[in-house]
């Protein structure tokens, strides 16, 4: 099949069509990856960029509310009947209790009895810098739930006299990160300037950099989250492939993160990709088969003009003519064969008809030949009898 005319134009243009359709699938397919990944950092950025926001303003609430306790007098006293008397009044869902303590960190923690801070990192920043400051997650002493601690200074005649916190819940933030996803996948996660993660599903990580641990695609990008601004960026952890958009909360110094894995991500990438393949291949199928009644439209005119030809050229005159009502080159081919079959029709009824004349001249010829014989046999005898009598 493929030898003959119809067979190769079916190749060629098969060809053509899984050539044509390779290239645009491969033009479709690099045009909406770049379009989705673009869609898709643009949009997790902004939802990055959305929830910092967010914990931003819960932060800020949280520390102009301690920071306004610590300018009351009562507090500033720093006589804990008198503050005992101010904070049994003060009702706030997300602080959990509220603690105030000298420059040494020794004091009291409100319905739980006495305290020493004076090892804690918020502490020792508070008194350094006599700036309010935050904790990263601990266990409660009371509740033994994971808490953040806000802390602000007790300025008292302009002196340092103490420090007050309240420690917060970290389940709102831990809430928070659960339902920050990447286009319907993944989570969040926040740390903070140290590197150290402050929220993470995974209870195991909060406090502490051991999700850092050999990983250092990730430890590079934290390097770049942690210098401030927004951004994006992939990292593989564990094996798998993962994305990443990132963005600055504004308080002290914590980035908040959303984390995917890739192929969730891209897994729309992957559908039209297998779309796209699929239209290719169908439509090859269809123009396999359009190139196969071409292929036969064409050739077929021509595979009788050769039968044809065949005939003639086996002294078959006889033959019908080739009838196809086209007036392309096919169609003069075959008006061609019919005219040279009836000019060599033409051609030999005259030569017959000059055979047959000839014939008919041979036997004129042949008649007169004989009388011409006939006559010289009679003048031949008359001049033998002429001989003879002259002898006599």
């Amino acid at each position: 099949m493929f030898t003959s005319l119809k067979g190769k134009m079916t190749i060629i243009i098969a060809v053509m069509i899984l050539v044509l359709m390779v290239g645009t699938s491969i033009a479709f397919n690099n045009f909406i990856s770049t379009l989705i990944q673009d869609s898709t950092a643009d949009s997790s950025l902004n939802s990055a960029e959305q929830n910092a926001q967010i914990i931003f303003e819960w932060l800020s609430g949280l520390k102009v509310q301690i920071e306004d306790f610590a300018n009351t007098e009562k507090v500033k006293s720093m006589n804990w009947l008198e503050q005992t008397e101010f904070l049994s009044q003060i009702s706030n869902p997300n602080i959990e209790s509220i603690l105030i303590v000298d420059k040494t960190g020794e004091g009291n923690i409100l319905n739980g009895g006495t305290i020493n801070i004076s090892d804690r990192e918020y502490f020792r920043e508070v008194i350094k810098t006599e700036q309010p400051a935050i904790s990263i997650p601990r266990k409660s002493r009371i509740s033994g739930d994971e808490v953040l601690v806000v802390a602000a200074p007790i300025i008292n005649n302009n002196k340092l006299a103490g420090v007050i916190g309240g420690t917060v819940k970290s389940q709102y933030l831990q809430s928070l990160i659960k339902n920050m996803e990447i286009d319907g996948f993944g989570y969040g996660w926040i740390i903070d300037q140290q590197k150290r993660t402050i929220a993470h599903p995974d209870q195991q990580y909060i406090g502490n950099t051991d999700i850092l641990t050999g990983q250092t695609e990730l430890q590079n990008l934290t390097d770049k989250m942690i210098e401030g601004g927004s951004g994006t960026g992939e990292y593989t952890y564990n094996g798998v492939e993962k994305e990443l958009a990132y963005a600055p909360v504004g308080l002290e110094g914590w980035v908040v993160a959303m984390t995917a894995d890739e192929d969730d991500v891209l897994a729309e990438l992957v559908t039209s990709r297998n779309m796209s393949i699929w239209i290719a291949v169908i439509a090859l199928i269809i123009g396999i088969i359009i190139s196969y009644f071409i292929a036969r439209y064409i050739a077929n005119p021509i595979l009788k003009a050769a039968e044809m030809s065949d005939k003639i050229a086996e002294g078959n005159l006889s033959v019908a003519d080739i009838k196809i009502a086209r007036k392309d080159e096919v169609g003069v081919l075959a008006s061609s064969l019919n005219k040279m079959k009836e000019n060599l029709n033409e051609i030999i009824t005259k030569v017959t008809a000059i055979a047959e004349n000839l014939s008919a001249s041979s036997e004129e010829l042949s008649a007169s030949g004989e009388e011409v014989a006939t006559a010289a046999g009679q003048v031949g005898q008359s001049i033998q009898q002429v001989a003879s009598g002259a002898e006599e």
